[in-house]
């Protein structure tokens, strides 16, 4: 079930779906999905970061897109929240990250 959400996140990066719209596109309630997540070691919130996460990196790796554009993209309200995330996900700014490759 894991990889049936991170492939929908994925179909429309910077349009995330909340938990509920995503239990109704695969067939399941928000309690079945989230058991299902439980049993698989996992929740909702840690697939969706965990695809922010990626789509973050490569348009860092791959793209010139700013700081703030990448934020935008990637659904946050604004460049410092994105900032914030990502230091927790990566332990670097995006910056940093961004030189590093």
């Amino acid at each position: 079930v894991s990889r049936r959400v991170c492939d929908e996140l994925m179909r429309t990066p910077g349009q995330f779906p909340d938990i509920g719209t995503m239990a109704a596109t695969l067939g399941l309630t928000d309690r079945t999905l989230r058991r299902h997540l439980h049993r698989e070691g996992t929740s909702f919130s840690a697939l969706l970061a965990d695809v922010r996460r990626a789509l973050a990196e490569d348009y860092l790796r791959s793209t010139r897109m700013s700081i703030e554009d990448i934020g935008a993209a990637l659904a946050f309200d604004n460049a410092r929240s994105f900032r914030q995330a990502f230091g927790r996900w990566t332990g670097r700014s995006p910056t940093e990250y961004r030189r590093g490759h």
